[in-house]
């Protein structure tokens, strides 16, 4: 099954986006784009999101889950609980994805682990 294509929102460290690449992700980053530390909208990334036809991957869980519920149309979000430890959030996120052919309109959470 085909990974998903995925837009790494600026809160998601370059650190996890290279763990990401290193699983065979196809992923664009905000800073990429160059429309990072504008305070660019968050419904404007998730737009640049669906137009691209990636699933989003986020930290901002209640400004996300809020477009979501609004009804704003996307190709899939991935909201994330912050951890340090980039390697072990991006086996997180791929762990979540890894069953999934498409993700339109699909909101998943990727919960760190409770010590």
């Amino acid at each position: 099954m085909p990974l998903p294509t995925l837009y790494a929102d600026e809160n998601i460290s370059q650190s996890v986006v290279n763990h990401l690449l290193m699983m065979g992700y196809d992923i664009v980053t905000v800073a990429e784009r160059g429309k990072a530390g504008q305070k660019y909208p968050d419904d404007l990334v998730l737009q640049d999101a669906a137009a691209m036809g990636r699933v989003l991957v986020t930290h901002n869980r209640k400004d996300f889950r809020r477009l979501h519920m609004e009804g704003a149309d996307h190709a899939g979000i991935v909201l994330c609980t912050q951890d340090h430890d980039a390697r072990r959030l991006a086996a997180r996120i791929n762990a979540a994805l890894s069953n999934k052919a498409t993700m339109a309109r699909e909101v998943i959470n990727v919960y760190r682990p409770v010590k």
